[in-house]
């Protein structure tokens, strides 16, 4: 009977080394899972605002490219590029961020530049030739491209095309949730479309 006895308590003891062992495994293999699902998360924020961005600014550049006095409403092209960005809950003026509490204003705040909080909107028209798909530069804005300044006419060799496009530029700076040793804690998005103005 005594004997019977020693072989049950000295059958338990691989059991309690089993469990404390997966304990350890478990306090080592825990930190690691958990650093892998926030990186997910971390990741999946970045992915998410990086495409709201440049939805914004292919929303601008979609409005702008219109016709020659939309490509030159900078403040129409930041509503429309902040609307998209927002869901459409932006209030009808832009926004000068720099004034606090923030106010609507009616002209962007700095030349083409209008900032919805936290993303910023520029824009920029022009007119070119474009030659097998190398585009050139002639004129800086749509009201200089078919004016006196730079004739479509002649501006262009027989081998290139006259465009006239419009560009929208929308940044907006990632915060992630948590510090990461060795990784900014912000990152800023930028996106830039470019649309031929249709109209011309």
């Amino acid at each position: 009977m005594r004997g019977s006895g020693n072989s049950r308590a000295g059958s338990r003891k691989p059991h309690r080394r089993q469990a404390g062992q997966n304990l350890v495994e478990l306090a080592l293999v825990t930190p690691l899972l958990v650093a892998l699902v926030l990186g997910a998360v971390e990741l999946g924020r970045y992915a998410y605002l990086s495409i709201l961005v440049g939805d914004a600014a292919h929303a601008g550049a979609l409005y702008g490219a219109q016709n020659f006095i939309d490509a030159a409403n900078a403040v129409s092209i930041c509503k429309a590029a902040g609307n998209d960005y927002q869901a459409g809950t932006l209030p009808t003026t832009c926004t000068d961020a720099g004034t606090s509490p923030a106010t609507p204003v009616t002209s962007c705040p700095s030349g083409n530049t209008c900032t919805f909080d936290p993303l910023t909107v520029s824009s920029t028209d022009g007119c070119g030739c474009d030659v097998a798909g190398t585009y050139t530069s002639l004129g800086t804005t749509t009201a200089a491209c078919g004016t006196g300044s730079v004739d479509p006419t002649t501006a262009c060799s027989n081998q290139s095309e006259w465009v006239v496009t419009v560009s929208v530029t929308a940044s907006a700076t990632f915060q992630s949730l948590f510090k990461y040793p060795w990784i900014p804690s912000s990152l800023t998005i930028v996106k830039t479309a470019t649309m031929r103005i249709e109209s011309y």
